[in-house]
């Protein structure tokens, strides 16, 4: 039996039982999901919260659900009895989804990250086609915006607090990594801005492809999950987010980056533009600039209090762009079509 305080906290179980005609026999209280047992089966269950946007929710369930039929690794958004993919519950949405088996993958190792670029692969290969009204719900602005505005921040940031950047970071570094992000914004936005090209370089993206979203079972099971972030983009940018968590927690090995170009190519195909995109990405200084802001909010929230310990981080990150901009220049013709 339910305490009152578990019954006050699992309000919305019988309208989950009723919405997919479950009978609920056990449930596990995580951080940001519940997961549940019924009639056999294991699901989770997810608050969307009270605000969230239901037209963009049907259309990236109706995409999953499209990739889902066509054999595609993704855990998709189940439907409800009545057809519809979420129910609610004191004004709070929730959704119902598989539970899927497994661990996060490690891209350190590279049987697993090889494993997890073909199941990207045959994710991006699944054709996507929805009706105007909900293709639109996920529309992503063009990618060189994404990046302008990540490089504006990080500007503000360091002019803002000039005290404690000017302690840990060299000026000249900081410069020549702020024209070399420039110049990749500039050819991105060059190439995106024809409307054919800019179409040709879209599918269904994930969008957040760290390694907490692709649960591994074994080299042939990798399931994508939490597409909160996903909608039309550059499928590249996906390839570019595994490169950048790969090269952070692994540091800088050429073999990895071959493995995820090989890998992905083999499986999905990247065609010359594809490659250029690619190119402009890996060209600006991702890591350090996403350092810098998180360095940042540590510094801020009193979780950093030595600037060594930050300059240490920077040393970290500044070794691995640099390691990184030298052998994608050696290699611009062969691997990139530049």
């Amino acid at each position: 039996m339910f305490s009152p305080y578990a019954a006050k906290k699992l309000y919305w179980l019988p309208d989950i039982e009723n919405a997919y005609g479950l009978k609920i026999e056990a449930i596990v209280e995580m951080r940001s999901v519940n997961g549940i047992r019924a009639d056999g089966r294991n699901y989770i269950v997810k608050n969307l919260g009270s605000s969230v946007a239901v037209k963009r929710l049907h259309a990236l369930a109706r995409a999953l659900e499209q990739i889902y039929r066509q054999g595609g690794p993704v855990c998709p958004i189940l439907r409800t009895n009545h057809g519809r993919f979420y129910t609610r519950s004191q004004e709070n949405v929730y959704i119902l989804q598989p539970w899927i088996k497994g661990r996060h993958v490690d891209f350190t190792k590279q049987n697993e990250l090889k494993a997890a670029l073909q199941a990207i692969g045959r994710f991006h290969s699944k054709p996507v086609v929805l009706a105007n009204e909900y293709a639109r719900e996920l529309e992503i602005p063009s990618l060189y915006e994404k990046y302008a505005i990540r490089l504006q921040r990080c500007q503000r940031t360091l002019h803002n607090h000039s005290q404690l950047w000017s302690q840990v970071l060299d000026s000249a570094l900081w410069e020549a990594m702020q024209e070399r992000a420039k110049d990749s914004i500039q050819s991105m936005k060059e190439k995106l801005i024809d409307h054919r090209a800019a179409l040709l370089s879209k599918s269904f993206c994930h969008r957040d492809l760290a390694p907490h979203n692709l649960m591994y079972r074994s080299t042939q099971k990798i399931t994508l999950i939490d597409f909160d972030l996903a909608g039309f983009d550059v499928s590249m940018h996906d390839v570019y987010q595994v490169m950048n968590h790969t090269m952070y927690l692994h540091g800088w090995h050429a073999r990895d980056i071959l493995t995820i170009l090989d890998t992905y190519d083999a499986c999905a195909g990247m065609s010359s533009q594809d490659r250029k995109l690619l190119y402009d990405l890996m060209t600006f200084p991702s890591l350090l600039i996403r350092e810098i802001q998180d360095l940042h909010k540590s510094w801020k929230a009193g979780r950093i209090k030595d600037p060594e310990k930050i300059k240490m981080r920077i040393r970290w990150v500044q070794e691995i762009e640099y390691a990184k901009l030298q052998w994608i220049e050696k290699n611009r013709n062969e691997l990139f079509s530049v």
